[in-house]
C-alpha cells in the first residue's frame, strides 16, 4: 500500500442495504459541492451526478497521487495528496490556488529516518509511494480560517495547523494514528483517534487544541468519525462497519459490510 485498487463507491439507504454501488480505483475522500459528488480516488479526482449515474474527470493532474480527504473552502476544496506528502487547494473549476508539500517545509526524513522529498514538479500519478516510505502520510486538510490550515498527519500522531503564508506548521494535539480533521464551528474541529476508536471534538485557543467532547467504539482503527443531525457517524476501517451513535456515545445503529472491506470515509446522503 499504497497501491491503486479496485473499489467501490456505494449509496448505503436507511436499512444498511447497498442500493447502488460504481467501481472506481482507490476512493476515499467524498464531498459534495452544489449539485455534483467529488470522490478523491488514486490519481484523480471524479465528479458525480448526484444519482451516480454518470461522471467525469474534475481534476487529473501529475501530483494527484493516493487523494484522500476533500473539505471545502472558500476558494473551492482542499485536496489531501497522501502519496507524496502533500495537500493542494483548488478553485471551483479546478485550477490550483494552493499546495503545500511537507519535505519542503521540514518534514524531509521518512519514517526509517532516510531522506525524503519528491520532485514537485514530476508526474507522480504513474508511481506508488509505500506508506512506511513517507514522512507525515498526511489524510485529511481543513481551512481553519482564512490564515490556517489544520491537518491529522498519521506519521506524526498529531493533528498540526499550518499558516497558509509560510507553509509553517505547528503541533495542537497528539492523537493516535489521526483521521478525517473537519472544521464544525468557531475554532472548533472534529477528528478519529483512529487507535482508540474516538471521535473528538477539539477547540483550538492559543496555539493548543482541547479535547471537548468524544465518542468511542471498539475498534482499532478508526478511519473516519463525522458529527451528524443526532449524533455521530463512525467509520471502522477494522471491522468494515459504519456505527451511527448519538451524542453521548450510544449506538443507534450498526451497518455491517463484507468483511473483506476496508471502509474509508461515510458521507450523510440525501440526494433531495
Amino acid at each position: 500500500m499504497p497501491l491503486a485498487y479496485r473499489a467501490l463507491l456505494a449509496l448505503i439507504d436507511e436499512d444498511g442495504e447497498i442500493v447502488k454501488a460504481v467501481p472506481l480505483w482507490s476512493p476515499k475522500g467524498i464531498l459534495r459541492v452544489q449539485d455534483r459528488l467529488l470522490v478523491a480516488c488514486f490519481s484523480e479526482i471524479r465528479s458525480f451526478s448526484l444519482d451516480l449515474s454518470s461522471s467525469e474527470t474534475f481534476v487529473d493532474a501529475r501530483w494527484c497521487n493516493d487523494l484522500h480527504s476533500l473539505r471545502p473552502t472558500p476558494n473551492g476544496v482542499v485536496v489531501a495528496v497522501s502519496g507524496v506528502d502533500a495537500f493542494v487547494e483548488l478553485s471551483t473549476d479546478g485550477e490550483v490556488v494552493y499546495e503545500w508539500w511537507a519535505a519542503e517545509h521540514g518534514f524531509d526524513v521518512d519514517v526509517r529516518g532516510e531522506p525524503w522529498s519528491l520532485g514537485i514538479d514530476d508526474d507522480h500519478r504513474p508511481f506508488s509511494y509505500p506508506v512506511e516510505l513517507q514522512s507525515t502520510h498526511v489524510n485529511a486538510v481543513a481551512a481553519l480560517d482564512a490564515d490556517t490550515f489544520v491537518a491529522t498527519l498519521l506519521h506524526c500522531d498529531c493533528l498540526v495547523a499550518i499558516d497558509r503564508t509560510t507553509g509553517r506548521s505547528s503541533a495542537l494535539l497528539e492523537v493516535g494514528r489521526p483521521h478525517g480533521v473537519r472544521v464544525i464551528g468557531d475554532r472548533l474541529v472534529s477528528l478519529a483517534d483512529t487507535l482508540r476508536g474516538a471521535g473528538i471534538v477539539a477547540r483550538i485557543e492559543d496555539g493548543r487544541a482541547e479535547i471537548v467532547d468524544e465518542v468511542a467504539i471498539d475498534t482499532e482503527w478508526l478511519h473516519d468519525a463525522q458529527i451528524v443531525t443526532d449524533g455521530w457517524m463512525l467509520v471502522d476501517g477494522a471491522h468494515a462497519r459504519v456505527v451511527h451513535t448519538n451524542s453521548t456515545g450510544e449506538v443507534l445503529r450498526t451497518d455491517s459490510f463484507d468483511a473483506d472491506w476496508c471502509l474509508y470515509e461515510a458521507l450523510p446522503w440525501d440526494d433531495g
